[in-house]
């Protein structure tokens, strides 16, 4: 008994000498994510652009870190963490099915179109996630030689040419046939994207094998977060529309890119776009 006395002691004694007790492992798991957040929201707004999904992730990692300083006096309280646990399970629940929907593969390869949707440019050079959705496309068309190609994509304030350029260039410097590719360099959003190619469609009449776009089936290739998106506007547009599977994104991009789509898609649900709005 004596031993456990003195531990004892010490242990009062040594809580006394720090004059608080020890933070608890819940607050250092809000710090510890919190801290890991904010940071990457913040490298991702210095060095690639910012979007809103990056401004999500530097507010909630501020959230945590807040709450995680502050649990001595908040964390007694049971609806605020009860909050904390639905504010974090329901983008999760979507991201997690948003993104085994986009990683699958419903096409038939017996599409008429593959509509390949841009992602941003560094300078003239697609990024990672754009070569994603490019190689992507190039393995579809191995299947299906005579699907015609619409490369969707306007220019963005920092990139020096369009989208649709990049990605042809690209094609051209991996060896990928350039026949029956189109480039539709217009576009600045998911909506403009599909609207813009539905009207590019319509315009080459029935040389390709369908009548209207309408009557076409249609592939997209786009990134496993953004698959569901754009195949439900594409429904909403007339299109009979299915998707490779889908790109995946740099990993420090992940948090980002599904807070994004989950807000596009909960806005989706709520106010659906028409295609071919800003």
């Amino acid at each position: 008994m004596a031993p456990k006395a003195s531990k004892a002691r010490a242990g009062k004694a040594s809580k006394a000498r720090d004059g608080k007790p020890p933070r608890p492992t819940a607050s250092k798991v809000l710090l510890l994510v919190g801290a890991g957040l904010l940071l990457n929201a913040l490298a991702l707004g210095n060095f690639f652009n910012q979007n809103l999904g990056v401004w999500v992730e530097a507010g909630i990692g501020a959230c945590f870190l807040a709450y995680g300083l502050l649990w001595g006096r908040l964390g007694g309280l049971r609806w605020l963490r009860a909050l904390v646990a639905v504010a974090c399970a329901v983008p999760l629940g979507l991201a997690l099915f948003l993104g085994i929907y986009g990683s699958t593969d419903n096409t038939t390869h017996r599409e008429d179109v593959i509509l390949v949707l841009g992602a941003g440019l560094s300078g003239e050079e697609v990024s990672p996630t754009l070569a994603a959705r490019l190689d992507a496309a190039i393995a579809y068309r191995e299947e299906n030689p005579d699907a015609l190609v619409i490369l969707c994509g306007g220019q963005g304030p920092s990139e020096d040419i369009t989208e649709a350029e990049a990605m042809w260039r690209y094609l051209e410097s991996h060896g990928a046939s350039t026949d029956n590719v189109f480039k539709e360099d217009t576009s600045t959003s998911t909506a403009e994207n599909l609207g813009n190619a539905i009207a590019l469609m319509e315009g080459l009449g029935d040389g390709y094998g369908f009548a209207s776009a309408s009557d076409a089936e249609v592939a997209i290739a786009t990134s496993a977060s953004h698959a569901y998106r754009a195949e439900r506007m594409a429904a909403q547009g007339g299109l009979s529309a299915t998707h490779v599977k889908g790109a995946g994104v740099p990993w420090y991009r992940v948090v980002s890119t599904y807070l994004r789509e989950d807000l596009a898609v909960l806005r989706l649900w709520v106010f659906p776009e028409s295609v071919g709005s800003d």
